[in-house]
């Protein structure tokens, strides 16, 4: 039987268009996210991402971020060659912007916050903000309508005092505001009234103490010149020196740049007049400089605490791999509390890599 050519068509064509029917289109985005246009502060960052998921929506909004950071960090490089036409504004100008691409390049996007999200069929389409200021003025930022509560009488820790990061909100706030460290769910928060401030590791130095006490002295000596040093090289040996002016209760600690914090001799009986050297050279070449893997530089904090009467430091076990690699060694927080009462010097040591410049 032969079949008539316009009756195929027909069916060719009524086939075509129910298979178009059947392919899914993808749904259109959201206008806000086309636009791209949310506003913010100045100092804020937002970032888009759009996915099948809400989790791999937020990770490319994550990335968005960075790469804008990124743009940013490349534009204040350029600020610097920019400043080298005026010699008369040369050096602050410089300093100013290198210590701004540092806190930039060394973020930890973790403290992101939700600004927009929208469902649209199967697509998930977000935009996070990030807040992209140094912790003292964040903090500022954060707390901007309570400085009053901040201000407040109550209890102070003294050991915050001598922080930089105490010192920077001093000066802005014109109090000295009640500060603590705490560490929750493996992240480290600056407590300020009930603020809870999200701490980067670039961050956390903010919050150590490079204060020297008459009562008791510390240097960081490196072996090979038998010069008190703030900066060695991976590798090197160095040890602690410290002279006590009073009689009391000696301790050494070490806090790495994560908080992980050891003990290195807990309540030695010493008399005033005491000098100290740890590890003893006679029957240990020193200390190492090491780097932690992944990272190609680190500051720790080594701090020398007299106190009246022994305390109680079990909690601060010594150096130990297990231990480093357990919750248990981030007491950084506990020991401010431990040692308050006691008279405090502290060293900040900075290890580089061989052949790196100062």
């Amino acid at each position: 039987m032969k079949r008539n050519p316009v009756y195929l068509i027909l069916i060719l064509i009524l086939l075509f268009i129910n298979s178009c029917s059947m392919v899914q289109e993808k749904p259109a985005a959201p206008a806000w996210y086309v636009e791209q246009g949310l506003r913010g502060q100045s100092f804020e960052v937002i970032g888009y991402g759009d996915a099948g998921t809400m989790e791999e929506a937020k990770r490319r909004a994550r990335s968005d971020v960075v790469r804008k950071i990124n743009v940013i960090v490349e534009s204040n490089w350029k600020e610097i060659q920019n400043c080298r036409q005026n010699p008369d504004a040369v050096m602050d100008c410089k300093y100013e912007v290198l210590a701004e691409i540092r806190e930039q390049a060394s973020m930890e996007l973790d403290d992101v916050r939700v600004l927009k999200q929208q469902v649209v069929g199967d697509q998930y389409f977000i935009a996070l903000r990030f807040v992209n200021l140094p912790i003292a003025r964040k903090i500022l930022y954060e707390i901007e309508a309570d400085v009053g509560d901040i201000c407040s009488p109550g209890n102070r820790l003294p050991y915050y005092a001598g922080t930089p990061l105490a010192k920077k909100l001093k000066s802005a706030l014109g109090c000295e505001p009640a500060l603590s460290l705490v560490r929750t769910r493996g992240l480290w928060y600056v407590a300020i009234g009930d603020r809870m401030i999200r701490l980067s590791q670039a961050d956390f130095t903010e919050l150590w103490s490079g204060q020297r006490d008459v009562a008791v002295s510390l240097e960081t000596v490196v072996n090979s010149s038998g010069r008190p040093e703030q900066q060695v090289s991976r590798g090197d040996y160095f040890h602690l020196r410290v002279a006590s002016q009073e009689t009391g209760y000696l301790s050494l600690f070490v806090v790495y740049n994560t908080g992980q914090t050891v003990s290195l001799r807990t309540n030695v009986r010493v008399e005033g007049g005491t000098n100290l050297t740890y590890p003893d050279l006679n029957n240990y070449e020193g200390l190492i400089a090491d780097i932690p893997e992944g990272q190609t530089n680190t500051r720790d904090l080594y701090l020398a605490v007299l106190c009246p009467s022994p305390r109680d430091f079990d909690r601060y076990e010594p150096i130990d791999e297990k231990l480093l690699a357990s919750e248990n060694a981030y007491q950084f927080g506990a020991l401010i509390g431990d040692i308050d009462g006691c008279r405090l010097s502290g060293r900040m040591m900075h290890t580089r890599q061989k052949g790196e410049r100062k």
